[in-house]
């Protein structure tokens, strides 16, 4: 379902959620994502111009199906990612969190995601990682399934 005051051309599989720090691995997995077939909502590529940077991470979150967060030293210490798992929550969207570090979660990040199960990306190619949150994501056949298992693959 679109979110408000989007059309369906604007409708995501997936927003990615990272800091600044992980740009090019987080352009990465949407790249790897997309070659899927998973169109995926990305800071600054799909931010309009001329608009408000806070509305349209809003409006990306809306208009996505789920959030993956890219999950690293610096996504913990990034209140703007923390903001962002925050509001995808609140929208009832699922978090797939892929850890590119081995890094636990900080607290504002951990009271959100440590129910859900992650994907360790931070050994071995990245592509392989990718092929595994893309099967993840076509066996979410519901929006808002979650996964409750803690255990990390």
């Amino acid at each position: 379902m679109a979110a408000k005051g989007t059309t369906r051309s604007d409708s995501y599989a997936a927003f990615i959620s990272y800091a600044k720090a992980d740009k090019e691995t987080a352009q990465e997995v949407a790249d790897g994502l997309e070659a899927r077939g998973f169109k995926c909502w990305i800071a600054p590529r799909n931010v309009r111009p001329g608009r408000a940077y806070g509305d349209e991470i809003i409006r990306g979150i809306e208009s996505a199906r789920c959030l993956i967060l890219v999950l690293s030293n610096a996504s913990n210490e990034s209140i703007f990612v923390a903001r962002e798992i925050e509001r995808a929550v609140s929208k009832k969207k699922p978090v797939f969190p892929i850890r590119i570090e081995n890094v636990e979660p900080a607290p504002s990040l951990e009271f959100f995601i440590s129910s859900t199960q992650w994907i360790d990306a931070y050994s071995g190619k990245l592509d392989t990682h990718i092929d595994r949150l893309a099967e993840r994501r076509k066996g979410s056949s519901r929006p808002r399934a979650r996964c409750r298992s803690r255990h990390r693959a």
